[in-house]
């Protein structure tokens, strides 16, 4: 979930301009207003990059630092208070900056700091990303970064990955000491990461650096990837064996205190559900339309069904590179919103290890130059009957939208445009409202502003709006209302019509991943925020909102909403 860790060489720039400042002021004889805050909010961001780096090594690996390559979190319950602590004395010094005496730009990343640091902290104390609602704590263990991320050559990546592989064990060992029950579900999807990562060090590695030819790194690999492995696979077992503790629940007050902590919004718990329903609403009405236009006559299931036949012809793979160039294009042709020029996106099938789902993304880190990013698309199992593989191949519409949310103008786009903000905190975070809600406030968008409303591709966009909608529903149902599973299970079903298995993993992921909610939230708010800039700024264009709203570089949408409309921000975050 974490972008993670914060952009050093801009927080160097940021010292660099406050001692301009004083030098200028000091040439004139004159102090000059806010400069000791200025260059006092440029120390401790300072201070926090590399702090949180040490702290998080894997961050600054993930950004492209990699003198951090190989190193691994400390994951011990004295680790975790280590870092709880050193969270909650920055977040006292961020409080303490004067935030009016900041110029605009830096006011937001003051505010955007603390966002970071409650979201970290919530994440750890109230969800227990680390304890028993471990969806996303230990992602920093998979050291797939050294195979997919083409940064240097073979040689290097092989020695940061053996590093970071040969301190598995420990990290594992320290695990076990933090790790407490968990619920059924939270230890399943658990479960089956840890032992995917099992299979994954003595399998994939000696594909990708079979080409070193060097018998002690290949040796010192192995050693390490079978020590890791049998840690890893004793770790599973444990998981399986370990008691459970079934509740999952946060309760409406941590729901509304993630709301506030995450993205600083306050709506109230019963307005939101409201929200969604009247989204839910529109969007069904929308389908329906679109299903009188794409097959006159037939029910929503057969029009479904109609849609998710119709199979690119030349294979999912080409199919998206072919969409990704007409998208390019339209986003061009109609000045939709401005592309890095020296932007490159590789489409490409999916590495055997990262086959969970149809399509991912790999985005270059904001401190790495020449590297392409790639859009993974995954293919269906050759052991499959033909009949399974056809069945699994998205469709042209469900693909176009896939393409749209992952590529242009979606993820991929606003990553890189993050990349080129300025703001500091890109590496280190980002809101979930804003890097979600714009991929799904985008393909809706192009829906109307690119493809011309075409029905069958706007079956494939409504599927996924409907899927938001009712991902609110079950967060706040799940969360704050008493929702069984199961009741969740039949939401996704009847309104976001998922199939049995799907509608199963989207109410689990809901006991795990209250924040899924942000899809639609952020959507939502972003629409709003739009339509209010475009008001106060006649003869503007919607490249000119994109590009402005993307300039705050996946900053919560609530602090972008008060940068872009200052005293004209009525703090109704929705329509």
């Amino acid at each position: 979930m974490l972008r993670q860790s914060l952009r050093t060489a801009l927080c160097g720039a940021l010292v660099c301009a406050a001692a301009c400042q004083a030098s200028e002021s000091q040439q004139r004889g004159a102090a000059q207003p806010g400069a000791e805050t200025t260059q006092g909010f440029a120390e401790l961001l300072r201070e926090f990059t590399q702090e949180y780096y040490d702290l998080s090594p894997t961050a600054a690996v993930n950004s492209g630092l990699h003198a951090y390559d190989g190193r691994l979190p400390d994951y011990s319950p004295e680790g975790v208070r280590t870092k709880v602590a050193w969270l909650e004395a920055m977040r006292r010094r961020t409080a303490a900056i004067d935030a009016q005496r900041l110029g605009a730009k830096q006011r937001l990343v003051r505010d955007y700091l603390a966002v970071a640091i409650d979201t970290e902290l919530f994440n750890i104390q109230a969800l227990k990303v680390l304890e028993n609602n471990v969806w996303y704590g230990y992602l920093p263990l998979d050291p797939d970064v050294y195979l997919s991320r083409q940064y240097a050559p073979l040689s290097v990546r092989m020695d940061a990955y053996t590093r970071h592989v040969e301190g598995l064990p420990a990290a594992v060992a320290a695990m076990r000491r933090t790790l407490k029950p968990m619920p059924s579900g939270h230890a399943g999807v658990f479960q089956g990461y840890v032992a995917g990562l099992a299979e994954f060090v003595t399998t994939l590695p000696y594909d990708v650096f079979a080409e070193v030819d060097d018998p002690a790194r290949q040796a010192a690999m192995k050693q390490a990837n079978d020590r890791a492995a049998a840690a890893l696979r004793d770790l599973a077992q444990w998981i399986e064996a370990s008691p459970r503790n079934e509740a999952f629940a946060l309760g409406p007050e941590k729901i509304a205190e993630m709301l506030w902590a995450f993205e600083r919004v306050d709506t109230p718990i019963e307005e939101l559900k409201a929200l969604a329903e009247r989204d839910l609403e529109r969007n069904l009405l929308a389908l329906q339309r679109a299903c009188a236009s794409f097959a006159p006559g037939s029910s929503l299931k057969d029009c479904r069904a109609k849609v998710a036949s119709r199979k690119p012809v030349d294979g999912p793979v080409a199919a998206a590179r072919r969409q990704l160039d007409r998208l390019k294009q339209l986003i061009l042709e109609r000045g939709i919103v401005s592309i890095p020029i020296d932007a490159v996106v590789i489409v490409a099938e999916s590495p055997p290890h990262q086959r969970s789902g149809t399509a991912y993304i790999s985005v270059p880190g904001p401190h790495e130059e020449a590297v392409p990013s790639i859009y993974y698309i995954t293919p269906p199992d050759p052991d499959w009957s033909t009949e399974e593989q056809q069945q699994y191949i998205q469709s042209e519409a469900d693909l176009m939208s896939t393409s749209t949310h992952c590529v242009w103008p979606g993820h991929i786009l606003e990553t890189l445009r993050s990349n080129r903000s300025g703001n500091p905190l890109v590496e280190f975070t980002y809101s979930y409202a804003f890097t979600e809600g714009w991929t799904h406030y985008s393909e809706e968008m192009m829906l109307h502003e690119a493809l011309d409303d075409d029905p069958e591709l706007a079956i494939g966009e409504l599927q996924n709006a409907l899927l938001g909608d009712v991902r609110v529903l079950s967060s706040l149902g799940l969360h704050a209302a008493g929702m069984s599973i199961e009741a969740s299970e039949q939401l996704f079903r009847e309104k976001a019509f998922s199939d049995a298995e799907n509608a199963r993993q989207e109410a689990l992921r809901g006991t795990f991943d209250p924040g899924y909610l942000f899809y639609t939230v952020g959507k939502l708010m972003i629409m709003k925020l739009r339509d209010d800039w475009l008001a106060i700024h006649p003869g503007s264009s919607l490249r000119d909102f994109h590009d402005a709203f993307l300039s705050y570089g996946s900053s919560p949408v609530r602090l972008v909403r008060k940068a872009m409309l200052g005293d004209a921000d009525d703090a109704r975050l929705f329509h």
